[in-house]
């Protein structure tokens, strides 16, 4: 019986490990957009600047 229950919460933690990396994924790819962004503006304020 223990043997069970310790399979299922290994499964289900599997579970929730697997949307961590999903969740982490999304996360990163937001960010690089954010920092492309941020740069690609820097960029064109500087220029407009010069």
């Amino acid at each position: 019986m223990n043997q069970f229950i310790f399979r299922t919460s290994q499964e289900e933690s599997d579970l929730v490990l697997r949307k961590q990396k999903k969740r982490n994924r999304i996360l990163g790819i937001i960010l690089i957009l954010f920092a492309l962004s941020v740069i690609i503006l820097t960029f064109f304020v500087y220029g407009n600047y010069n």
